[in-house]
């Protein structure tokens, strides 16, 4: 005989079953574990928009309530900033000639999101992007980028780790029509070389 409970029961069980959800998805809000950063190339800029886990950081949750309120944000900036510029490199064929915090903003109550310039001398052709965060974060921390180029389609993603902490990525080169026509050009001169070459030994015999 199947055994049933009473209705105040199973909300009782049901109530407690969404509590523990609940508790589990905020606990896993508050752990990313991973920071992020969406990166643009377009000509010799690249903008970086960079999102982790403020959380992460000893001391940037000042009163210790789990939260990070836009003051702690704007306490330590200076620090979170220093951090980023240290342990996420972005380089081209040089290190860009200068880096601009253009803004920053504080989500979900611990998500902090800083938006990076990075001004090269040159138009950017290909990047590199290093992460070192786990040196300065936790061990196990993970970052994962996102690359575009101007005016050509697809994203380029990687996740750098400790083992694996660096990944280029490379536009269209704007040099490429330029080495298609030298390289006709060398080949019609090889063939006009030759062509001389095969008429003098027939004009000499």
């Amino acid at each position: 005989m199947p055994m049933t409970m009473p209705g105040a029961v199973r909300h009782g069980i049901a109530l407690s079953l969404c509590w523990a959800a609940l508790a589990g998805v905020v606990a896993f809000a508050h752990d990313l574990g991973q920071s992020e950063s969406a990166v643009t190339v377009r000509e010799a800029e690249v903008r970086a928009r960079v999102t982790l886990d403020l959380l992460e950081i000893a001391g940037i949750d000042v009163n210790g309530d789990g939260l990070v309120s836009f003051g702690e944000l704007d306490e330590g900036i200076d620090r979170i900033y220093a951090i980023i510029k240290t342990h996420l490199v972005i380089q081209s064929v040089a290190p860009p000639v200068r880096t601009t915090l253009e803004r920053y903003e504080v989500r979900d109550d611990h998500v902090g999101r800083l938006d990076l310039l990075f001004t090269f001398d040159r138009t950017v052709s290909h990047i590199r992007v290093a992460s070192t965060l786990d040196r300065a974060l936790r061990p196990t921390h993970e970052h994962l980028t996102t690359v575009a180029f101007d005016g050509i389609d697809g994203v380029r993603r990687a996740a750098l780790t400790a083992s694996m902490p660096e990944a280029t990525f490379a536009g269209r080169s704007p040099s490429y029509p330029a080495t298609v026509v030298l390289a006709l050009l060398a080949g019609v001169a090889i063939g006009c070389g030759a062509m001389v070459q095969f008429v003098r030994r027939i004009w000499v015999r």
